[in-house]
């Protein structure tokens, strides 16, 4: 078994890490937010899927509230017109229509995250994970969460899995640690996501035909949240 199996392996016999809800956070009128102060401070996968199931508005916010427990997904936006919360509290209704149209049409993944981020106030690492939990499906195939935790993981790690992956995304380079430029710059390209959800259903094949791609996405996602514990910071 190679390293990657071999961790992937005894990754899925972990608990999930659930995310921690600091209602103080979040100032915005935003729906749903006492369900989430419900669970007791922490929400999980599991919570966002079943919010999704139930209301697709519901399951938008679980997805960012889950993405970003702090009420912001860079503190550059904390104070700008246009950031997560106005999203939420603004354009929800039009947010879930968008959501619902491309459940029931689909189209290419490149299409689908550009109608997703037509919405003001978020882009691919929010759009991503709504679109993984309100379980859109693309012609290149199930929609994943594509934000920097997952490509640091793909552009680092020097596993033999990832080497197609990362040669999508980023033809040529080698595994190395990332810097916020180079992340960017992939996260923004209109062909990533793409790229990211093919590469997945290719990596998914290669390991073997047991293997979920909601799990491998998991790994990968967990493998760049761990990175700055394992590999040096570059100088």
């Amino acid at each position: 078994m190679s390293p990657f199996a071999k961790r992937f392996e005894e990754f899925l016999e972990q608990p999930e890490k659930g995310a921690r809800f600091d209602r103080r956070k979040w100032k915005k009128p935003i729906p749903f937010l006492d369900d989430v102060e419900a669970l007791d401070g922490e929400i999980y996968r599991h919570h966002v899927k079943q919010a999704a199931k139930e209301d697709l508005r519901k399951g938008i916010v679980f997805a960012l509230v889950w993405g970003y427990p702090l009420g912001y997904t860079d503190k550059m936006t904390v104070n700008a017109d246009s950031n997560l919360q106005t999203a939420l509290s603004r354009d929800l209704d039009a947010f879930a229509d968008r959501v619902e149209r491309l459940r029931t049409y689909g189209t290419t993944a490149r299409k689908t995250i550009k109608s997703l981020n037509e919405v003001g106030g978020v882009s691919t690492a929010s759009t991503s994970k709504v679109a993984y939990f309100c379980e859109i499906e693309t012609r290149e195939g199930v929609c994943l969460i594509f934000d920097r935790q997952v490509i640091r993981a793909i552009l680092q790690y020097d596993y033999l899995e990832l080497a197609g992956l990362r040669n999508r995304l980023a033809p040529g380079r080698p595994a190395r640690p990332a810097s916020d430029d180079e992340v960017t710059k992939i996260i923004n390209r209109d062909q990533s996501y793409e790229d990211y959800l093919v590469g997945m259903g290719e990596l998914a094949k290669q390991i073997g035909p047991s293997v979920y791609l909601d799990d491998l996405e998991r790994f990968v996602f967990t493998l760049g949240q761990n990175r700055a514990d394992e590999e040096p910071r570059p100088a």
